[in-house]
This record gives C-alpha cells, sequence and structure tokens, in this order.
C-alpha cells in the first residue's frame, strides 16, 4: 500500500504540494518521529530478549524474533517512508495522514509498555 502512494506521488506531480508544509506540520512529524523512535527502542528490546518477547504487530515485515539489524532497517524505512508520504500528499490529507500514524504508533507503545517492554538502544 505504501509503495502504491508513494509510486502515485511521484507519477502524478500535482499531487506534490509540499510548498504549502506548515510549522504544524513540521510538529507532528517530529511527534510522529519521538513515538516511533519510542516503538524503535523497544522493538529492539524484543530483538535482545527473544526469550521474553516477540513481534506481533510487524511480524509481517520483521519476523516475530527480529535481529537488531532487521529493526534497524525496518524502523529507517518507516521514518523515510513516512516523511517522504507526508511531504508529498496535499495538506487537505497530510494532517490526517500524519495524526492517524501518531495514533497507531503510540498504541504500538502503550500496548508494549503495558506489557512490560522497556525501551533499549
Amino acid at each position: 500500500m505504501l509503495k502504491l502512494i508513494l509510486i502515485a506521488a511521484l507519477i502524478f506531480p500535482s499531487f506534490a504540494k509540499a510548498s504549502d508544509w506548515s510549522d504544524a506540520d513540521t510538529v507532528r512529524e517530529a511527534v510522529y518521529l519521538a513515538v516511533l523512535a519510542i516503538d524503535y527502542g523497544q522493538t529492539r528490546n524484543i530483538a535482545h530478549h527473544p526469550e521474553n518477547w516477540q513481534e506481533i504487530t510487524a511480524d509481517w515485515a520483521i519476523t516475530s524474533h527480529p535481529s537488531a539489524h532487521q529493526v534497524d532497517n525496518y524502523f529507517a524505512l518507516l521514518a523515510i517512508t513516512q516523511v517522504t508520504i507526508a511531504y508529498l500528499i496535499p495538506a487537505e490529507y497530510r494532517k490526517k495522514f500524519q495524526y492517524i500514524n501518531i495514533v497507531c504508533e503510540a498504541r504500538a507503545v502503550h500496548s508494549n509498555f503495558s506489557l512490560g517492554i522497556g525501551v533499549e538502544f
């Protein structure tokens, strides 16, 4: 799905409305990346302690017992993809896209904390 959005944004330049990027867009991206960093640290903790936990949310992308290297690559790709899509889509969709992704990441972080998964880099 993300690949299709990126391809569409690149094929149809009229979608690329980055000139209307606002300070609020920057703040939302910063919040997303901060929450993503916490999720990243939690997922690295899962990778370092496979005897205690397994990855279930992103196991389609990084397996249920990922290596630290897989986690690093996955989260780098996720961060780059998020920022790129947010930058390319029109402002009328950008805000919703950003908030949806912030909420999804925050839910994952909350779920991990409730399971006792701390942050480990």
